[in-house]
């Protein structure tokens, strides 16, 4: 019914669904408040909610997974490593934006500022190019 392009299209529409659907469900599941150093997530959903998440959540697979077996649609087996390495070199890219130069954007930079910020963020991207070097290592980058 489908030809390559449309399967390939709701293979991957599906996907980002699935994706999206496993992180609410984890940040439902979770109790009270974590994160990180500049940002927290409260949990705030009610235990009715909860339950109403995980069964919807659980329609909305048991749809996706007919789908998948009725239009003979892909899955797509992705790489922790690849992942890790997408988002650090993320983090490499905006990091460069933290600097002096790229706070010029924003306006004036004070006297001195260079010297106190920027070993920070250099330091910093030092560190997110280490952790890439780990990435290094995984067995899928070694071929």
């Amino acid at each position: 019914m489908l030809n390559e392009a449309q399967r390939r299209n709701l293979s991957i529409i599906l996907r980002i669904i699935e994706q999206s659907l496993d992180e609410i469900a984890g940040l439902a599941e979770r109790e009270g408040s974590h994160g990180g150093i500049l940002y927290r997530m409260e949990n705030d959903l009610s235990a009715g909610s909860k339950k109403e998440i995980q069964t919807h959540v659980q329609l909305i697979r048991e749809r996706i997974a007919s789908l998948t077996t009725q239009f003979d649609l892909d899955s797509d087996k992705r790489m922790v490593s690849r992942i890790a390495e997408a988002k650090l070199n993320y983090c490499w890219e905006i990091l460069q934006e933290a600097d002096t130069r790229g706070l010029r954007a924003y306006g004036p930079i004070a006297p001195g500022l260079d010297e106190t910020l920027d070993p920070h963020i250099a330091a910093l991207m030092e560190l997110v190019m280490r952790l890439l070097h780990y990435l290094e290592d995984s067995p899928s980058n070694s071929s």
